[in-house]
């Protein structure tokens, strides 16, 4: 313990109450209260004065000073001298390693009051400090990206031949993982294409100008949400919207189909580019009716879609399956016929394929293209544009993407057990229960 002089009270010899001298290293005998109330009535008399009040704001004038030092800097010479001071400074060991003894023996000899303060600072500030630190992630999250993105911009001949890649930026300049497994596929084939592009206004993951085609790497957490409102029904159609404003054509990538369906999304990137390792004829194949087992398995292989049971012809050549059609009553219409299904083996062009199948079909039929992947120009050919339907949706959780005709209102007791509420609606009880809604942009429908 120790008595202050100044007050006479008898406090904890520690740095919580008395401060420590720098040139002795010993505790002062005032306590810091009383010093602090020193310098208030110390300050108060000295700013009372007005001679005093305005010689401190005349030394207080910032313009002039860096005027100062603006002349000093332009003056041969100083620079230098400026420069080297700075380096004997900086190089000055002895007195740092002298500073780093004075500060580790000023910690350990005070550490347990040091660690009490920036507790009882922490708990106090608990919700601020949180706050600060959020703000402080995302706002140099945008800064180093844009930085990084900068630098790349500048500098983008030299590090191209450092790491000698031919095409794209480098990895530090993607978002995920994902992007940049699609990045590393377009190099590895020699397909040219801007990262972060700005061309319509809003960022494109993928820009390639030589097929007037993007791509967007759409991870399924990032872009589901917990509300059910237009801005998220809608998110994706923008983009599209003015992608087609430009002519361009947008694939939309969702992060599970990457991941479960790659080869098919690849395969669809080739055809979008022209790109195929087979072209056949449709004149040198011939239609076969197919059962479902085939059917169910090339689809499964070359359909992002995948399986569906209905009638199924087939394209042969050589005895090689190479295309199909799947069709049968509409899933939302009477007395209609609809298309389930078109798929066409992984890297193979079939040159009218689509209308052999069709023509052999000879039955009116209605289909839908998906608007994240197709353009609907197959269909045209062979019939006519009706609408645009409004977007689907799924649910995610820990990246699971369950379809909405598997939670419909009527099984989600069997889904949720003893978490569904009757009282609540479908969506309501999929966000209670952490489900998050992810849209597509809807389908285009034809009549063929």
């Amino acid at each position: 313990m120790r008595i202050c002089f100044n007050c006479k009270k008898e406090k904890p010899e520690t740095i919580e109450f008395f401060e420590l001298r720098k040139d002795t290293g010993k505790f002062r005998g005032e306590c810091k209260e009383c010093v602090k109330e020193k310098q208030k009535v110390k300050w108060k008399n000295y700013y009372s004065v007005e001679e005093n009040r305005q010689k401190h704001l005349s030394n207080s004038m910032r313009p002039n000073q860096i005027e100062r030092r603006k002349n000093y800097y332009y003056l041969p010479g100083n620079k230098e001298k400026a420069a080297n001071r700075n380096k004997t400074y900086r190089h000055n060991t002895e007195w740092l390693e002298n500073k780093k003894l004075k500060d580790q023996e000023y910690y350990e000899n005070n550490k347990i009051a040091l660690l009490k303060q920036a507790k009882e600072y922490r708990e106090k500030n608990k919700e601020q400090i949180s706050i600060k630190k959020k703000e402080h992630y995302q706002n140099n999250l945008e800064k180093h990206k844009k930085r990084l993105r900068e630098y790349y911009i500048k500098n983008k001949e030299q590090i191209l031949e450092y790491q000698k890649v031919r095409r794209g930026p480098p990895s530090f300049l993607y978002d995920s993982k994902f992007e940049e497994d699609i990045a590393n596929f377009l190099k590895e084939n020699n397909i040219k294409f801007e990262s972060h592009n700005n061309l319509i206004g809003l960022e494109l993951d993928f820009y390639l100008p030589e097929y007037n085609l993007a791509i967007e790497a759409n991870g399924i957490y990032w872009h589901s949400d917990v509300n059910d409102n237009d801005q998220n029904k809608f998110r994706h159609n923008l983009k599209l919207q003015l992608c087609e404003d430009k002519n361009i054509q947008l694939l939309q990538i969702f992060e599970d189909e990457w991941m479960n369906k790659k080869d098919i999304w690849k395969n669809l990137i080739f055809s979008k580019c022209g790109i195929f390792k087979k072209r056949l004829y449709a004149r040198k194949c011939i239609v076969k009716e197919i059962n479902n087992n085939e059917t169910n398995i090339f689809l499964e292989e070359n359909h992002l879609q995948g399986s569906y049971s209905g009638k199924n012809l087939g394209l042969y050549h050589n005895d090689e399956l190479i295309s199909l059609i799947t069709y049968g009553q509409s899933r939302f219409e009477n007395d209609v016929i609809e298309l389930y299904r078109f798929a066409t083996k992984l890297n193979t062009q079939v040159v009218g394929g689509f209308g052999k199948l069709i023509k052999t079909a000879n039955v009116p039929m209605v289909t839908f293209a998906d608007r994240r992947y197709s353009n609907g120009k197959t269909y045209e050919k062979f019939g006519n544009f009706i609408g645009v339907s409004e977007p689907n949706y799924w649910y995610v959780k820990n990246k699971n993407k369950l379809p909405r005709y598997k939670a419909m209102k009527h099984k989600l007791p069997k889904l949720l057990g003893e978490n569904f509420d009757p009282n609540l609606t479908e969506k309501e009880n999929m966000f209670k229960n952490g489900w998050r809604i992810l849209y597509d942009c809807g389908n285009l429908k034809y009549q063929l």
